[in-house]
């Protein structure tokens, strides 16, 4: 079987006509593209603004390979810390309001996979493990726009 080049509508991923395309009656026929359907991947589209919370504003889209799920806490390694410590994380937003933070595993070019955390507006906050309650001007606490971890051992989901 072979496809006429007259006239050949595009379809998008939800079904719908996108354009019709006109080619001349002059080119050749061709056969029809042969492709395996896979199921769309979930999109996480990140839209972070900056704040006093931090610095950036910034927009992502990463591809989820899991649901999203919640976390409670996240095991960072800074300043040379080879144990790693715990910290708790949540959603936090510009009007200083916070929720649970929340994670999935996306796609990362040079890991193949990495946990995606992420929160509201203002980004994700950060404090030690148990500590004071959620401030700006608490000492020990900071912010990101999101994280992006390697292991899922480095995180305590809900």
């Amino acid at each position: 079987m072979t496809l006429s080049l007259e006239s050949l509508s595009a379809v998008t991923a939800q079904g719908e006509a996108a354009q019709l395309v006109h080619f001349p009656a002059s080119l050749p026929s061709v056969s029809p593209a042969r492709y395996t359907e896979q199921p769309m991947k979930a999109l996480v589209f990140l839209d972070v603004e900056e704040g006093p919370n931090q610095p950036l504003s910034l927009q992502l889209v990463f591809s989820a390979l899991e649901p999203e799920r919640h976390v409670l806490r996240v095991r960072t390694y800074d300043r040379g810390d080879t144990n790693g410590t715990w910290h708790d994380v949540v959603a936090w937003n510009n009007d200083g309001t916070s929720k649970i933070a929340t994670g999935v595993k996306v796609e990362d070019s040079g890991q193949a996979y990495a946990y995606l955390i992420y929160g509201g507006d203002g980004g994700v906050r950060l404090r030690p493990a148990g500590s004071a309650d959620w401030a700006i001007a608490a000492p020990g606490q900071w912010g990101e726009s999101h994280l992006l971890l390697t292991e899922d051992q480095d995180i305590e989901w809900a």
